[in-house]
C-alpha cells in the first residue's frame, strides 16, 4: 500500500494498492495524480526511493513543493550535493535535545544559493530546486557507544536550517501512523493473505482510524476510545434486540 498522510493530523488522506513488489514509485505517482488530493501550497515529502525527476515534476505541476532525501540510489546527485555543501558557504545550526535517558545532537547545514541550486537542479532534472541540506544525527546514551547517522536532502521550497530540520522531523512523524495501525488496529496480526483481501482490509483500517480520531475525546488514548465505542455499540445492539422482542 502507498499512503498519503497529513503529518499535522496524522490522518491518511488516500491509499492506493501496489500491483506488486517494487511498484511503490509508479503507484505513488498514481496517487499524486488523484483529483481528490489537493497539493496547492503543500510540501510533499518522500523517502529516497522517490527521488526521481518524474515524481518531483508531477508534484510541481500539481501546485505543490517537494522535499526528498538523497542517498545511494542516486550516487552522482548525492556526490554533487555534498560537493555543493562544502564549496558554498552554508548556514549551520546545531540542536541538542536531552530526554528518555539519551542526548540527541542534530547538526544541519543548508545552502540556498540560487545559482548553485539552479545548476544542480538543471543537471539532474530536479524541477524547482531551492534548498540543499545535510543533517548529522548523533545519539549518546549512557553505557552505550554513540551512534552517528547522516543524510542529504534537496527541496523545492527555500528553507533555513531550522526549517529543514523541522520538516524532516515531521516526515518521520508518519511512523506514528504505522505504529497505531500495527498496535491498535492489529494490522501485523491480520491473516488475510489472498486476492484483494489484504488491500481492502488495509484501506478499511486506515479510514477506520480516521473515523476513530474524529469520535474519540481530547487526549483519550486510542485503545480506550475503541473499547468505549465497542461497548456503546454492544449496548445499542442489545437495546434494539430487546425492542424487537417486545414487538
Amino acid at each position: 500500500m502507498v499512503n498519503a498522510v497529513d503529518v499535522d493530523t496524522k490522518r491518511v488522506l488516500a491509499t492506493v494498492a501496489t500491483p506488486g513488489p517494487g511498484q511503490e514509485v509508479p503507484t505513488a505517482r498514481k496517487l499524486l495524480r488523484r483529483q481528490d488530493i489537493c497539493l496547492d501550497g503543500a510540501l510533499v515529502s518522500f523517502d529516497a526511493a522517490h527521488c526521481c525527476r518524474e515524481t518531483l515534476s508531477l508534484v510541481r505541476r500539481r501546485g505543490g513543493e517537494w522535499l526528498v532525501p538523497v542517498k545511494g540510489n542516486t550516487p552522482s546527485l548525492c556526490e554533487e550535493v555534498m560537493f555543493s555543501l562544502d564549496a558554498v558557504a552554508a548556514e549551520t545550526v546545531t540542536v541538542c535535545e536531552k530526554g528518555h535517558g539519551r542526548l540527541d545532537t542534530r547538526t544541519v547545514r543548508v545552502v540556498a544559493d540560487p545559482e548553485t541550486c539552479d545548476w544542480l537542479g538543471s543537471s539532474h532534472g530536479c524541477d524547482g530546486l531551492r534548498t540543499i541540506g545535510h543533517i548529522v544525527y548523533i545519539t549518546e546514551e549512557k553505557g552505550k557507544k554513540p551512534t552517528r547517522e547522516e543524510c542529504a536532502f534537496i527541496g523545492s521550497r527555500r528553507m533555513s536550517a531550522r526549517d529543514l530540520l523541522a520538516e524532516v522531523r515531521k516526515h518521520w512523524g508518519v511512523e506514528v501512523a504505522h505504529n497505531r495501525l500495527d498496535v491498535s488496529m492489529g494490522e501485523d496480526a491480520c491473516r488475510v493473505r489472498t486476492g484483494w483481501g489484504p488491500a481492502n482490509f488495509a484501506i478499511l483500517r486506515r479510514f477506520g482510524l480516521d473515523w476513530l480520531d474524529t469520535l474519540r475525546g481530547k487526549d483519550e488514548p486510542l485503545p480506550a476510545a475503541i473499547s468505549r465505542l465497542l461497548c456503546g455499540f454492544a449496548v445499542a445492539v442489545a437495546m434494539e434486540d430487546a425492542a424487537t422482542a417486545a414487538m
